[in-house]
């Protein structure tokens, strides 16, 4: 679906949105969200190419463009495709068989969010 297309059907604010310092930090570009605004504060992201605060909303579709060192990143922000749960957390070791954790394989399987193992 065509993120114009969204927009008109249910509104602007209801788009969900999030803060650029944490959506910095939820996506892995910085290990914490104190670091994230130390680099928007530098002018190291610019959203849209214009410069951010950290407190700006981030919507589906906007481009970030940020620095980590040298390396320049252009990033377009995309709605979360993922369920949340269960999340699939690979064992700390892996077994002798090769077997994957358990909230994965029950996940393989078709297992429900709610149900027993």
């Amino acid at each position: 679906m065509d993120i114009r297309s969204r927009e008109q059907n249910i509104g602007m604010s209801e788009i969900p949105s999030m803060r650029l310092d944490k959506w910095l930090w939820c996506a892995r570009f910085y290990k914490t969200r104190s670091l994230a605004v130390e680099e928007i504060g530098r002018g190291r992201v610019t959203v849209n190419g214009a410069n951010a605060k950290a407190s700006r909303e981030i919507r589906v579709g906007d481009s970030i463009q940020l620095r980590q060192g040298n390396v320049p990143k252009e990033v377009i922000v995309r709605p979360n495709q993922r369920p949340a749960w269960p999340p699939c957390i690979p064992a700390a070791r892996p077994s002798a068989t090769g077997a994957r954790s358990t909230a994965c394989a029950r996940t393989a399987a078709g297992a429900t969010a709610g149900a027993p193992p």
